[in-house]
């Protein structure tokens, strides 16, 4: 950038007479001094190289027009602006085939050059350094990080029986939702006429149930086993001894992935319309552990439940987005993904029963059960961002998500004694539909 401090220093693109007449001229008159600001401008995006000077305006506020020179130094552009700083405006660019981008430009801040994506009809800045120019209004390289929290769906677990008018139920069950706080970070950066994105999440959390049946009442109660004991027997059967069940899921998820979004098209000044195409990678483990135990027979009858299954899928990812930028560096997208899951799940189950009542080896036995999945399946997802430009390529934005997967993996338990004796179900993956959805803030730093 150039600053003039006195009255005989001028921008370089005047030429030396016109520099050193003026000069001159304004000497004699004994003007006082007065500047001229030079701000760089990179003009990017398709064609954009063979777009003359000549086509190229910019306008104040108040109507005046502002020079488009070259830049002597790299070939580049400038704006000159009366007084020591950018100003506010709109800078006007007739493309080849004779349309107009009206683009409108916050001033960057000193050291910085204005990146104008023409497509696009969007306006940036960052530092004045060699670099590749990135598509949209976001600066060529930049890292993220983000925060947020989503209610995730995963299938009930249960565990104890209950007997009540013939029919037999879990005594407690997990229900199908578990607050997940999450947080990730990753990086963008310019490739062709699109942006590549590489992003990483982690998120955790638990639920919580809980029965107590008294004894002596109308509800009879019993432990199911989730195979057969060595003897065969399905379970113990306790009348109406009474039921303290207690169930916990822990849940892990892990998430990585990287797409590439680019231009549909001929954007208008204010939106356009990107494709995208990516692959994601998401890792759920849940550790279940449970037990049940009898009030009347205390540590004489008990069963404890260790369970843990791994859902982990690779997605293909092809959708679109909508994308708006408005004046004061406000912007909003939202956009639509079809995913194709390859499915992997894995089952490692560990039921131990203690019954000091009961005969030879089924007094204390633990039944292990392993068991695999795998597959495809399908999922969508919608999401929305609104945000805002800091300037210097910094931004920050809230946004929302919902997703579907038509298979997430479910740990399947047998809930009566039939489940086993008739019907051959000891416990495995099932498979259930879920529907995700959660909020996210982002903070976007410009390299």
């Amino acid at each position: 950038m150039a600053y003039m401090k006195s009255p005989g220093y001028l921008s370089r693109s005047l030429t030396k007479a016109g520099t050193a007449a003026l000069a001159a001229g304004l000497l004699a008159l004994s003007t006082p001094a007065w500047a001229v600001y030079s701000q760089k401008v990179m003009l990017t995006g398709e064609g954009a190289r063979e777009i003359p000077t000549t086509s190229i305006s910019f306008t104040l506020p108040d109507g005046s027009s502002v020079p488009v020179r070259q830049d002597d130094d790299d070939g580049g552009l400038v704006l000159l602006f009366p007084g020591d700083n950018a100003e506010p405006g709109t800078l006007v660019v007739t493309l080849p085939n004779g349309t107009t981008r009206s683009i409108l430009v916050r001033p960057p801040g000193p050291g910085n050059v204005l990146v104008v994506d023409v497509p696009r009809g969007t306006a940036s800045s960052r530092p004045d350094r060699p670099a590749t120019a990135g598509p949209g209004s976001r600066p060529p390289v930049s890292i993220f990080v983000n925060g947020g929290y989503a209610q995730m769906e995963l299938p009930p677990i249960g565990a104890g029986t209950l007997i009540t008018g013939g029919r037999e139920d879990f005594a407690a069950h997990l229900g199908d939702n578990v607050g997940i706080p999450f947080g990730g970070g990753g990086g963008s950066f310019p490739a062709g006429p699109g942006m590549v994105t590489i992003f990483g999440a982690y998120g955790e959390g638990k639920d919580r149930a809980a029965n107590s049946t008294p004894a002596g009442g109308a509800v009879n109660v019993g432990i199911v086993f989730t195979d057969r004991a060595p003897s065969g027997s399905t379970g113990v059967f306790l009348g109406n001894a009474g039921l303290d069940t207690h169930i916990r899921r822990d849940a892990q998820v892990i998430r990585l992935g990287g797409d590439y979004v680019f231009p549909l098209g001929d954007n208008g000044p204010k939106g356009g319309f990107f494709g995208r195409g990516g692959v994601e990678f998401q890792r759920v483990e849940q550790s279940v552990t449970a037990m049940v135990t009898s009030p009347t027979f205390g540590p004489s009858i008990s069963s404890t439940y260790t369970q843990q299954v791994d859902d982990s899928y690779l997605a293909l990812i092809v959708g679109g987005l909508y994308r708006s930028r408005q004046e004061g560096g406000f912007f909003f997208d939202i956009g639509i993904d079809g995913l194709l899951i390859n499915r992997d799940a894995s089952l490692d189950s560990h039921q131990r029963n203690i019954c000091t009542v009961c005969t030879g080896a089924d007094r204390d036995f633990t039944v292990t059960i392993t068991d695999k999945d795998d597959g495809i399946t399908f999922g969508a997802r919608a999401r929305a961002e609104i945000g805002i430009e800091l300037g210097g390529g910094t931004s920050i934005s809230v946004g929302g998500f919902v997703l579907y997967v038509d298979k997430v993996s479910q740990i399947v338990n047998p809930r009566t004694g039939d489940d086993l004796f008739v019907r051959n179900q000891p416990t495995a993956i099932g498979t259930h539909s879920a529907t995700s959805y959660g909020g996210i803030v982002t903070l976007r730093i410009g390299l």
